[in-house]
């Protein structure tokens, strides 16, 4: 059941992997929108829901939201879109 706890389990930790799924959609719309600004929101936004998740996860799979912590920083820094 370790494996697949994102999914088939029912409680806060299933509603923080369909957040932080559903807000790094929202995400990638908003950058293909060309809306940096709502963008910038939803990256503080998927910080908060990614973090939520690494706290609640157990075992390996808190590797994978930290992982997704890293990423979320590096977007909030604007390093992937930073021009030269």
């Amino acid at each position: 059941m370790d494996r697949f706890q994102s999914v088939m389990t029912r409680g806060v930790l299933y509603y923080a992997h369909t957040t932080k799924t559903a807000l790094a959609q929202h995400w990638m719309a908003s950058i293909s929108a060309h809306s940096f600004f709502f963008a910038q929101i939803l990256e503080f936004l998927l910080l908060a829901s990614i973090t939520m998740a690494a706290i609640l996860e157990i075992g390996w799979s808190r590797a994978l939201s930290l992982l997704q912590i890293i990423f979320a920083a590096t977007l909030i820094l604007g390093l992937p879109f930073r021009s030269a």
